[in-house]
Order: structure tokens, then C-alpha cells, then sequence
């Protein structure tokens, strides 16, 4: 993909108000609180980029979620500042949270976000509650599906 990028790159300029955001993720089988699968996406797609997304909340990712707590999401969110500054190309770094987190849980996320200098959050994703208000014919979210 990343060779893809590279020839688009050079070979067409987005066209005026047209961005490219990578989303980055975790592997499910890496450590619950480390930060290198962020790092690695950043090193590769920094080049390309014009917005990098730290998507820490996806509840099909085992242990993802748990990112989003403060101390561990401080540690995250450093190193990924820290491997987007030293990148020739600085795009802007937005974080994906969960839409269904506890207002301490938001205040805890603001703080990292301000304090590690993240340019933007996003809060849209599959919540993992249902309020009664929704009228459908489940209760709660699908089970997850292994695809391969």
C-alpha cells in the first residue's frame, strides 16, 4: 500500500481540498499497552498522510479500548507525536475514541490529547451500549466475525 501511496504521491496532487487520512490500528495479537504497531503505521504513512488517525476504539480489537485510559494513552499518544516529529512530513494527528465513555473517562482523554499535543479527536465508532431509546430488533451489537 505504501508503494501505492508513494507513486499517487508523486505522480498526482490531491486535488484542492481533498485529504488522506490513514487510519491506525493495533494488531490483536501485540502487547495490550504498547505503542509500536502506532509507531510503525506512523513511520510508514507519515510520508503520504496529511492526517494520521490514532483509532483506539474499536470494540473488534480485544484490549483496544483500554488504551484509551489516561496513563496509557498519554504513553501512546508521546510516541506517536514523538515519530510524527521526527518524519520529513508532519501531517496532523487526530485521535478516534469511543462514543460511549464516562464523562471522567473524557476529561482523562482531553487532558492526553492537550497535553501530548494531538491535533483533533474523533468520537465516532460502534458504541458498545444500546440506549433503550433505539427501536431494532436486537439488543446489543453482533457478535464480531472472523473474516478469514
Amino acid at each position: 500500500m505504501a508503494a501505492r501511496l508513494h507513486a499517487r504521491r508523486n505522480s498526482q496532487p490531491a486535488p484542492d481540498g481533498q485529504l488522506l487520512a490513514v487510519n491506525l490500528g493495533k494488531m490483536k495479537t501485540s502487547a495490550a499497552d504498547a505503542p509500536d504497531d502506532y509507531v510503525v503505521g506512523v513511520k510508514k504513512f507519515a510520508p503520504y498522510a496529511d492526517v494520521l488517525v490514532v483509532n483506539v476504539s474499536s470494540p473488534n480489537t480485544p484490549g483496544l479500548r483500554d488504551l484509551q485510559r489516561k496513563d496509557v494513552l498519554e504513553n501512546l499518544l508521546k510516541a506517536v507525536v514523538k515519530a510524527r516529529d521526527e518524519s520529513e512530513r508532519k501531517p496532523k494527528l487526530v485521535l478516534k475514541v469511543a462514543p460511549d465513555l464516562s464523562r471522567n473517562e473524557l476529561a482523562d482523554i482531553a487532558t492526553a490529547v492537550v497535553h501530548c499535543r494531538v491535533d483533533g479527536v474523533i468520537v465516532s465508532n460502534t458504541t458498545i451500549q444500546r440506549p433503550l431509546s433505539v427501536k431494532s430488533g436486537k439488543s446489543r451489537p453482533a457478535e464480531p466475525k472472523t473474516m478469514y
